[in-house]
């Protein structure tokens, strides 16, 4: 999740990797961090349908994913990775 939303720039902080949210350091006495959210991108769905433009493939900007592209991306996943059982939402 975390590595999506800096992915959409989705972060009002200056986050460009997940190393960046490694380097900040805690106050003593907070055990979570807490950040905003850009306006603009709190009505896009996080998970988005893969689409074909001008030859490359890339992530719809407002499309949700279709429920048969995530069980199937997810099955792939499994696979790929290993798995002895296939991977189920």
């Amino acid at each position: 999740m975390v590595t999506l939303t800096i992915l959409d720039q989705a972060f009002k902080a200056e986050i460009l990797s997940v190393e960046d949210i490694y380097k900040i350091r805690l106050p003593p006495a907070r055990h979570s961090l807490e950040f905003d959210w850009n306006e603009d991108i709190l009505d896009i769905p996080i998970f988005r349908q893969p689409e074909s433009t001008s030859g490359n493939i890339g992530t719809s900007p407002t499309q949700t994913i279709r429920y048969q592209a995530y069980i199937r991306y997810l099955q792939r996943l499994g696979i790929f990775s290993g798995f002895m059982q296939i991977l189920t939402s």
